[in-house]
C-alpha cells in the first residue's frame, strides 16, 4: 500500500524478540530490496536498524550504494545482525551471545542468522537471491503450518500422536509376549 510513511526500522524492534511472523513481514522485503540492488552490480555497504527505512506492511528503503560497489558479503553480513536484533531483542554488538542464539525460534531462522553472521559450518549464503528464496521458503512452510492448525491440530501434534501410538503398539506387544508365556 503506497502512501504509509516510512520510519527507521528500529522503531519496529523492541527489546524483546519479534514474533516469527512479524520478523517474515519485514525480512523478506529487506532481503528482495538488497537482491534488487545486487542484481544491479551495487551493495549497499554498512547498513543498521537506524538506515533502513519501513512502512510496517512490506515497503523497505535502503539508503544510498556504498563506495564499493560490490561488498555482497558486507550487506549480508548486515542483514545478519539486523535479522539478530529482531530474532533475540538484543543488537548483535562485537559477538552474538550464543544464549540468546540458542532460543531463536524456528531452528530456521537461527540458521539463517548464523549464516548470515558466518557462524554456520556451511558458511554463509552465496548470494541475497539464495537468502530471499530461502525465507520466502520458510513464509509457505510457516503460514501451511499454521493453516492447518486452524482445523483443531496444532502443527507437531501428528508427531506426538505417531509416539502415543507407537508407545501403545509396544505395550501390546509386551501384554502379548507376557501373556504367550503364561501359557
Amino acid at each position: 500500500m503506497a502512501g504509509q510513511p516510512m520510519h527507521p526500522l528500529a522503531d519496529f524492534l523492541s527489546d524483546s524478540p519479534l514474533p516469527y511472523y512479524l520478523f517474515l513481514d519485514f525480512a523478506i522485503p529487506l532481503a528482495d530490496a538488497i537482491r534488487k540492488r545486487h542484481a544491479t552490480g551495487n551493495s549497499v555497504g554498512r547498513f543498521d536498524t537506524n538506515t533502513v527505512m519501513f512502512d510496517g506492511l512490506s515497503d523497505i528503503t535502503l539508503p544510498s550504494s556504498a563506495s564499493d560497489p560490490t561488498d555482497f558479503a558486507t550487506d549480508l553480513k548486515s542483514i545478519g545482525a539486523i535479522f539478530y536484533h529482531a530474532l533475540t531483542g538484543l543488537p548483535l554488538g562485537d559477538t552474538p551471545d550464543q544464549a540468546a542464539l540458542k532460543r531463536i525460534y524456528p531452528v530456521e531462522a537461527k540458521l539463517v542468522v548464523e549464516k548470515l553472521l558466518s557462524l554456520h559450518p556451511s558458511g554463509q549464503f552465496a548470494s541475497a537471491a539464495e537468502l530471499h528464496a530461502s525465507l520466502v521458503l520458510m513464509k509457505d512452510v510457516f503460514e501451511q503450518s499454521t493453516s492447518s492448525s486452524s482445523s483443531s491440530r496444532r502443527p507437531g501434534s501428528a508427531r506426538l500422536y505417531l509416539s502415543l501410538s507407537l508407545i501403545a503398539l509396544i505395550i501390546v506387544m509386551i501384554w502379548l509376549i507376557v501373556a504367550a508365556l503364561h501359557r
